[in-house]
């Protein structure tokens, strides 16, 4: 998505956890040219590994986060 944050700001629907890991997310790809692991985003917004599994495979069913299960570290912002 590029500009951390554009496009996707909070919302009253949007929990804070999903906001705080789809910006990592957008962070993270930005900076480093490849999308984050699991264990980064965790690292990153101080959740547990399992949260984070949750929250993004939350994102991705929404449509909001795509990832390819057989790539490491193909995650990004839709």
């Amino acid at each position: 998505m590029g500009a951390a944050g554009v496009g996707w700001g909070m919302s009253s629907t949007r929990s804070d956890a999903e906001y705080k890991v789809m910006r990592a997310i957008d962070l993270f790809h930005t900076s480093h040219g490849y999308g984050p692991s699991f264990r980064d985003l965790a690292e990153e917004v101080g959740l547990a590994l399992g949260t984070v599994h949750a929250i993004v495979v939350s994102l991705r069913e929404q449509g909001k986060v795509t990832y390819d299960d057989n790539r490491a570290r193909s995650m990004d912002i839709a």
